[in-house]
């Protein structure tokens, strides 16, 4: 009889204590959600998918490390405690080293790219400007002595020309001219693609984007990157 009355206790103490390993769907949404969140707060804060991805990767393997230590303190051997502690261990070390080294490539291969479409914008787009400006100091030597340099450029381009042929994606990209007598500024600016000084104050106020100028006045041309 007390053996029938041991069992009853040890029957009643497990559906007290139920084991760690049960999911509770509530517990489940609910670190879903919290990951979730942390993403979507993270990438509105900084705009960036990758910072946003960390920081829910930091908190799931957060939560996999509870759940593996949870796992370990329900087991009565001490080899199995250490094997399974080891084995969690590894996994979660090689899934953080994995998504690091994943994110560093990425990084990586982002920065090259970025580089590579920079240099092939600058030279594109300071071959079409001085084309356009050596045309413009042409025709203003072919004016009579005296004439304007401001009013020349006027005259063959006024507001609204296109002054240069602009790269597809680019969707037209805007030239700017500043005007005087006695010399003409194009401003050229991307629409899109970051230059590489972040604070750089483009002409109509926006920040961070390429930007190129050409001068031309009575005596020549001169080309500035100026982002």
């Amino acid at each position: 009889m007390k053996r029938v009355s041991d069992r009853g206790d040890s029957a009643n103490q497990c559906e007290d204590n139920p084991p760690f390993v049960e999911v509770n769907m509530r517990w489940v949404l609910a670190v879903l959600l919290v990951v979730l969140a942390a993403f979507c707060i993270m990438y509105r804060v900084t705009t960036d998918a990758w910072a946003a991805a960390n920081v829910a990767g930091i908190l799931s393997v957060v939560y996999m490390a509870v759940i593996a230590i949870g796992i370990t303190h329900l087991l009565h051997h001490r080899r199995s405690r250490i094997a399974v502690g080891l084995i969690s261990f590894i996994a979660l070390t090689g899934l953080t080293a994995h998504w690091i080294i994943m994110w560093r490539m990425t990084d990586w291969q982002y920065d090259s790219l970025q580089r590579v479409h920079l240099r092939l914008y600058h030279e594109y787009t300071i071959s079409m400007l001085s084309d356009r400006a050596a045309s413009i100091f042409r025709e203003y030597k072919l004016e009579p002595t005296g004439t304007a340099l401001g009013a020349s450029f006027l005259r063959k381009y006024p507001p609204g020309t296109l002054l240069i042929d602009s790269l597809g994606y680019e969707d037209g990209t805007p030239v700017i001219a500043r005007v005087s007598d006695s010399a003409v500024t194009l401003l050229e600016e991307s629409r899109f693609i970051r230059g590489l000084d972040s604070t750089f104050v483009n002409e109509d106020g926006k920040h961070g984007l390429v930007q190129h100028r050409v001068c031309i006045t009575p005596t020549g041309v001169t080309y500035d990157i100026q982002n």
